[in-house]
């Protein structure tokens, strides 16, 4: 999972969890009831009791329940559980929690009006959650773990996905970065109310990323201290020795010690797809479809494949549903009309979508002209001066709104360069009032200037009051 600087840090004293009145995490019960207590017992004996029932599908489910029941009382959070079949020929991924789809719902509009503060508050707010459990973390009994250390790696996972807030902001920044390098107008297309629900998919995988920190936890003290499993030292040894069972047994893989840009980098892999079916739609439907379908089948997770197939039937409804605004809970379109088994029925229907989003498009480029054509049709001007007072504000970046504001302003700019240099490319040269090499120029600036803001480091909060003297001054 993605990490940020700004973890929960915990210590001895009464540092609970739990959801206040407004749906904020807030202090609610002793951390040490949690991770070696009362509460951590009980989630023992329910671990207990579904590794020894592996063939009773109703004390898995009943028992399953009991454990949401106790994540329940520890965390305030509603979670339903599956547990995986074991497969000895894929990555071993221990547990993966992700986001209620009501969740990515209202993070994707957020994300299309680049307001990622809020898009932190949604995931903060999130109650309903999902968690799938590797069979083998249960049935190996060659990997050598325990009960008890099942639910700490289960109780650091939580805090890897629902309690870290940076987590959606990461993937947020990724998605706004790789977008800055496509043309305008897919970037614009993957933004409309139709199509962007595919953006859930990111989002959905980001969350699959857990990452069980171990070489720099072991070495240094204060990291163990900052995480939940730390707080109490018998914690602390028993998720470091669980960890180290699953290196023995399963390999790094892609779980331990993982760097921010390995993570960054699978993101990047699911963009790739993804827009590389946006970028054909223009001319053809079928790109978004194969390669929405072809990953969907090879996804492990029976949520996230229901929640592929959720996008799949309504990208293609094009009548009157597929018109919607938005993908709502409550709209499941009949799976029978998307399974087509005749050729002749699918070759119209494939017709029908690719007349869809050719129509589609063409509004969207309408819109598109309305937000950098001036009322003449003539690209925006973009100047060296509007992007050097960017540059000149994030020298005084002080916080990571700070960090958001900038961008958000330079994404703006970088959208109109970006549509001057289409227009240019499609023989539309005297609608911009600025020359390709200019543009190209200004664009390269707005690129480092991104990366400054991106890679600028936050200093630590000070709190207090600080008086700086003149040189000199001896009061």
């Amino acid at each position: 999972m993605m990490k940020g600087d700004n973890k929960m840090v915990y210590d001895n004293t009464e540092r609970p969890l739990g959801l206040n009145d407004s749906g904020v995490i807030s202090p609610r019960m002793d951390i040490d009831t949690i991770v070696d207590g009362e509460e951590f017992r009980n989630m023992v004996r329910i671990i207990d009791i579904i590794r020894t029932n592996k063939t009773s599908e109703k004390a898995i489910h009943d028992a399953s329940m009991q454990l949401a029941k106790a994540l329940r009382g520890c965390f305030g959070v509603e979670m339903t559980i599956a547990v995986l079949d074991p497969v000895d020929s894929l990555d071993f991924f221990g547990y993966n929690i992700f986001p209620s789809p009501k969740c990515l719902y209202e993070i994707l509009e957020y994300l299309a009006e680049s307001k990622y503060i809020e898009i932190r508050h949604c995931w903060q707010r999130n109650r309903n959650w999902h968690l799938d459990i590797d069979g083998r973390m249960l049935y190996d009994t060659s990997n050598h773990l325990t009960s008890a250390e099942m639910v700490t790696l289960l109780l650091y996972t939580m805090e890897q996905v629902v309690f870290d807030y940076d987590t959606p902001i990461q993937i947020a920044y990724t998605i706004s970065s790789y977008r800055t390098k496509m043309n305008v107008m897919s970037s614009y297309l993957a933004d409309s109310k139709k199509i962007r629900n595919i953006y859930m998919i990111p989002f959905a995988l980001g969350c699959s990323y857990t990452n069980f920190i171990f070489a720099e936890m072991k070495k240094n003290e204060f990291m163990r201290n900052n995480y939940m499993v730390g707080a109490n030292y018998k914690s602390y040894t028993r998720y470091m020795t669980a960890v180290q069972k699953i290196l023995t047994r399963y390999g790094r893989g892609e779980n331990i010690d993982q760097t921010p840009f390995e993570i960054e980098r699978k993101i990047i892999y699911i963009l790739n797809w993804i827009y590389e079916g946006l970028n054909d739609i223009r001319h053809s439907f079928a790109r978004v479809n194969e390669n929405l379908r072809r990953h969907m089948v090879a996804c492990r997770s029976p949520y996230v494949r229901a929640l592929f197939k959720k996008i799949l039937l309504y990208l293609n409804q094009t009548t009157p549903a597929g018109t919607k605004e938005h993908l709502g809970e409550s709209f499941i379109p009949n799976p029978a009309a998307y399974e087509k088994t005749n050729p002749e029925l699918e070759a119209f229907f494939v017709k029908q979508k690719d007349e869809f989003y050719r129509k589609y498009i063409a509004s969207m480029e309408s819109k598109l002209a309305s937000e950098y054509l001036d009322k003449n049709g003539i690209c925006k001007k973009v100047t060296q001066e509007e992007l050097d007072v960017i540059r000149v504000e994030a020298e005084g970046i002080e916080c990571i709104d700070d960090k958001i504001y900038l961008l958000e302003k330079l994404y703006k700019y970088i959208g109109a360069i970006d549509c001057a240099l289409d227009m240019i490319a499609s023989g539309n040269a005297k609608k911009v009032k600025q020359t390709k090499n200019q543009l190209l120029a200004l664009k390269e600036y707005a690129a480092d200037t991104r990366q400054y803001i991106l890679r600028y480091k936050l200093q630590p909060a000070r709190y207090g009051l600080y008086i700086k003297y003149p040189a000199g001054y001896e009061g």
